[in-house]
């Protein structure tokens, strides 16, 4: 029986075959600098051992989550959604369809600093043993207008884009080069409901340097820059 734990000091992340009885900590993980590694789920079939971890890193503490398929042998680094600000402190997964080959996850979130109420919930749902973009649901309307930073940042070559809408209305969302140039249009005008939006920006066929993004909703309009890396 494989298990695995994570910690809030080193080792991060330890991992049984024995059903507990041993413990081994697991290196070359595909972030740097971990601070904590908070917590784990998983899930077992016939036909895959798929394993997710969330964690944060650095010093200012950037969250991040991966996932094995071989019962944590090896790790990648998964695409998650932005947190807005809050950490991930429960995670499920359940397994499901005729040979249990499809598996739903969750994650829910808690503001850190002040333990209020709302948070997020995070839904992720693919055939087992295969990994893409957790997708992200909020629990509630957000209050005010709000342009959140680029995640990853720097980044190569895609990149996340999170916005937040307290009403309906027309949204022009643009990226512009250093020089003021206007290089990508995500959004024109373009009517969209209340609520928390993501929108990701492929910039492969842009070179390497500073970028500035534009959200412009009703009466408000903010900038914000990022950085791609080629």
């Amino acid at each position: 029986m494989i298990g695995i734990r994570t910690s809030v000091s080193a080792p991060y992340l330890t991992r049984s075959v024995d059903g507990g009885q041993t413990w081994v900590a697991v290196d070359d993980l595909p972030v740097a600098n971990i601070q904590v590694m908070v917590t784990a789920t998983g899930i077992h079939t016939a036909n895959t051992h798929q394993l997710w971890v969330y964690g944060e890193a650095d010093s200012t503490l950037t969250p991040f989550m991966i996932t094995s398929l071989d019962g944590g042998v090896t790790w990648q680094e998964q695409t998650m959604a932005n947190l807005s600000g809050n950490s991930i402190y429960h995670m499920s997964a359940v397994s499901f369809g005729a040979s249990n080959d499809s598996v739903q996850a969750f994650a829910v979130t808690i503001e850190s600093s002040t333990f209020a109420s709302g948070g997020q919930i995070l839904n992720y749902r693919q055939p087992l043993g295969f990994v893409s973009a957790v997708q992200e649901r909020h629990t509630s309307l957000p209050q005010d207008y709000l342009l959140a930073q680029n995640h990853p940042n720097p980044f190569n070559p895609q990149t996340t884009i999170t916005f937040a809408l307290p009403e309906r209305g027309a949204v022009t969302l643009k990226i512009y080069s250093m020089l003021g140039e206007e290089v990508q249009r995500l959004f024109l005008n373009q009517e969209m409901p209340a609520g928390l939006h993501q929108v990701v920006w492929d910039a492969r066929s842009h070179t390497s340097g500073v970028y500035f993004y534009r959200l412009t909703a009703k009466n408000f309009s903010q900038i914000k820059k990022m950085v791609l890396l080629q």
